[in-house]
């Protein structure tokens, strides 16, 4: 008789576990199942894989854009900062391509010259200037030169000709 009712007991101490657990399941994660979605921008994006890494799954979407920010920083992140997720969600980032190089736009037309730098992701400031060897409208030379890597924010100099002097273009 007593081991009929101790078995009794833990049969029903077997199904309240039981029930707790799934009523447990019902009422949603544990606490330390929830993670604070970070600000990762303007962070780098191997630095924040790594110390995340338990938390978060960082993954690039499409290939790195022109920004102010260097290399492989990130720019932009699908889940707001602040929000509460799921331990081990996935986030998608944006990252930057970071600086880039002056295009050679030496002897181009001012117009096909700015698409150009505009185009690698500087602004244009144009200086016309006299030059009775450059054929009026071309460029002279440029400032910063060719080559140089700046950040795409920056703005290029195009010296531009405006021919002899007494051109009357």
């Amino acid at each position: 008789f007593k081991l009929a009712t101790a078995a009794t007991v833990i049969g029903m101490i077997a199904v309240v576990a039981c029930i707790a657990g799934f009523v447990s399941g019902l009422l949603g994660k544990k606490e330390d199942d929830r993670f604070i979605m970070p600000e990762l921008v303007p962070k780098n994006y191997s630095e924040m894989v790594s110390r995340y890494s338990g938390d978060l799954v960082i993954t690039i979407k499409g290939d790195p854009q022109l920004s102010e920010y260097a290399a492989d920083t990130i720019i932009e992140q699908s889940i707001e900062q602040g929000s509460e997720i799921e331990k081990g969600a996935q986030v998608y980032v944006g990252i930057s391509s970071g600086k880039n190089l002056i295009p050679d736009v030496t002897g181009l037309n001012a117009t096909d010259a700015c698409d150009k730098i505009n185009k690698a992701g500087f602004k244009v400031l144009l200086k016309p200037i006299f030059n009775d060897k450059i054929a009026y409208d071309d460029v002279i030379r440029i400032s910063p030169e060719a080559g140089t890597s700046m950040d795409v924010t920056g703005e290029v100099t195009l010296y531009v000709s405006k021919g002899a002097p007494d051109d009357s273009q």
